[in-house]
């Protein structure tokens, strides 16, 4: 079977259910690798020398919490290959045919490092995510995007009924407050003008919206009789905890803080930051209502320009890697509905760098200077594995 896309970005996703996961700062209370359970085996990739791991943590009540682990070897370092060779340690010899010889070596810790990234607590699309899956490619035209594509996408929402919130937020924009947060049934809510969050195309009739930490998509409103109908989504918890500061921080690279057309560019965590032959950065860009390459218009050249321009600079004048040296690029499908652009390494075959995933940014900018709904226009291709849920979408459409 075909592996499916590499993952990106691998993060905790919190989900506070009436005050249950402990959390502190944004993060789930510390634990060990030793607290967890192997279960079994996702998918392992002997290329990238990385495996999938389904494992669990066992609580005091004796009921396991599933948690996802990923085990990769780092790569060589340069300035610690000398020690490969200097430093005592177990060689075995395994074939020695005249000017040939392989040895199987045992170096010692700090010669042999893993990295391992825990996804906890994990969910079961969490764990599907992983496994070996088959990959079809899809050509998804601008008609499959709004047919099939966009309204997946909003699914995923769901509608609760909030009555008086509603209203305390137009009152909250009639006074001019700007933006508030506070927490509805343990979860995460935030009152801001819709404006941010839905292009003018689409506005509801309400200036402002409840929007609400959980899930892929921003909230939007419809007003109906006897109150607010609000569309909530998943909130990318920790994209927005690196824009708010909340978390990441001090790994912040460059920042660009205009609201519209800023963008915050942070290393990637596939990358140890120990070595430039795998040189991998995101840019978050601050703008929330920008899901993907299907949003883009000529409207957000200025904020695609700072990315690029800015971006080559941070990393030429940090890293010391030219603009030359690097691949740009966005994705399509993103794996989480935030506009991001991914910063590679030129020689590092970075997952989903591959050609019907990566769209080059350069590529992007021209295209919308243009035409710009260009990418209101063409069709776009990408791959999805056979368990997506929107794999399912297009069969039942009779598009795969």
């Amino acid at each position: 079977m075909a592996e499916g896309p590499q993952p990106k970005r691998k993060r905790e996703e919190e989900e506070e259910k009436n005050g249950g996961t402990d959390t502190q700062g944004g993060a789930t209370a510390a634990f060990t690798l030793s607290d967890l359970r192997v279960r079994r085996v996702l998918r392992e990739s002997a290329r990238d020398k990385i495996v999938f791991l389904h494992a669990e943590r066992i609580g005091l009540s004796g009921e396991g919490t599933d948690a996802v682990v990923i085990l990769e070897k780092t790569p060589f370092q340069e300035e610690k290959i000398p020690d490969l060779l200097k430093k005592p340690m177990n060689a075995e010899l395994q074939m020695h045919n005249d000017i040939y010889c392989t040895f199987y070596l045992s170096p010692p810790p700090e010669l042999s490092e893993i990295k391992a990234t825990v996804v906890y607590p994990a969910t079961e699309k969490h764990i599907q995510k992983y496994l070996r899956q088959e990959v079809h490619l899809i050509r998804e035209t601008w008609e499959d995007y709004k047919n099939i594509t966009l309204p997946f996408i909003q699914s995923q929402s769901f509608s609760i009924q909030v009555g008086f919130l509603g209203h305390w937020c137009s009152l909250l924009g009639f006074l001019g407050v700007s933006e508030l947060l506070w927490k509805w049934k343990g979860i995460d809510c935030v009152c801001i003008p819709a404006s941010q969050l839905i292009p003018p195309a689409i506005q509801p009739l309400s200036p402002y919206s409840i929007w609400r930490s959980e899930g892929d998509n921003q909230s939007r409103d419809y007003r109906q009789a006897g109150g607010w109908n609000l569309k909530c989504g998943r909130r990318r918890v920790w994209v927005y905890n690196i824009l708010e500061k909340k978390a990441e921080a001090d790994r912040i690279i460059h920042e660009n803080p205009d609201p519209s057309n800023g963008f915050v560019l942070v290393p990637d965590l596939k990358w140890n930051q120990n070595q430039l032959d795998d040189l991998y950065l995101i840019a978050l860009v601050h703008r929330r209502e920008i899901k993907s390459l299907r949003d883009l218009t000529a409207e957000h050249l200025p904020l695609l320009r700072n990315v690029l321009q800015e971006g080559k600079e941070a990393i030429v004048k940090r890293f010391g890697v030219s603009g030359s040296q690097l691949r740009i690029y966005l994705h399509y499908q993103p794996s989480y509905q935030h506009l991001h652009v991914h910063f590679t390494a030129l020689g590092y075959d970075a997952p989903g760098s591959s050609v019907e995933r990566a769209h080059l940014l350069a590529d992007v900018i021209d295209n919308l200077a243009m035409d710009s709904m260009y990418y209101q226009k063409r069709a776009l291709t990408f791959p999805l594995r056979a368990d997506e849920p929107l794999f399912k979408k297009f069969q039942e459409a009779g598009k795969v």
